[in-house]
């Protein structure tokens, strides 16, 4: 949550990241998931949950990456991320249609299969939450410089592109 809140929110207000970048948000953490029959399990319990697959269906609803992006900070800078999709939807002028039903049926559970396999099955294995990644390269001092200045490290990937 303070990486959106902290790093995130401010990067992206930059005109030459938010034009030329795409965030690929995968909401689902250090999580299990168990297909038949369908259980997934959240580090922080059933309300991490529910705030990750509100997130995957409003994403699947809305494939412009700023709209995504804005209500990713909206949410995550608030005190209960997990039910102020609506609230930010409002806020944001965005449709919040479809995305509370999505997350009750199959099609969440869908949303939450395949963010965990790309999460789970990602190389090397995930041990922080957000992980960064650059290119679909893990690099741990990209890593740990983006949580202290990303707009600076993502300015600097920018001009060696």
């Amino acid at each position: 949550m303070r990486f959106f809140r902290n790093q995130l929110s401010s990067a992206y207000k930059n005109d030459e990241i938010r034009e030329k970048v795409f965030f690929d948000l995968v909401p689902f953490g250090h999580g299990r998931v168990q297909e038949n029959p369908f259980v997934v399990k959240c580090q922080h319990g059933p309300k991490e949950c529910l705030g990750n697959v509100l997130h995957a269906c409003f994403y699947s609803r809305h494939d412009n990456n700023e709209k995504q992006v804005n209500f990713g900070v909206c949410t995550m800078s608030t005190n209960n991320p997990p039910t102020a999709g609506q609230e930010c939807a409002k806020k944001l002028n965005y449709s919040y249609d479809g995305v509370e039903n999505c997350a009750s049926g199959t099609e969440g559970e869908k949303y939450q299969l395949l963010n965990g396999k790309k999460t789970l099955d990602f190389k090397p294995k995930i041990k922080f939450i957000p992980t960064i990644v650059f290119n679909n390269v893990y690099v741990e001092a990209d890593q740990n410089e983006s949580l202290k200045n990303f707009e600076k490290l993502v300015l600097n990937k920018l001009k060696n592109l």
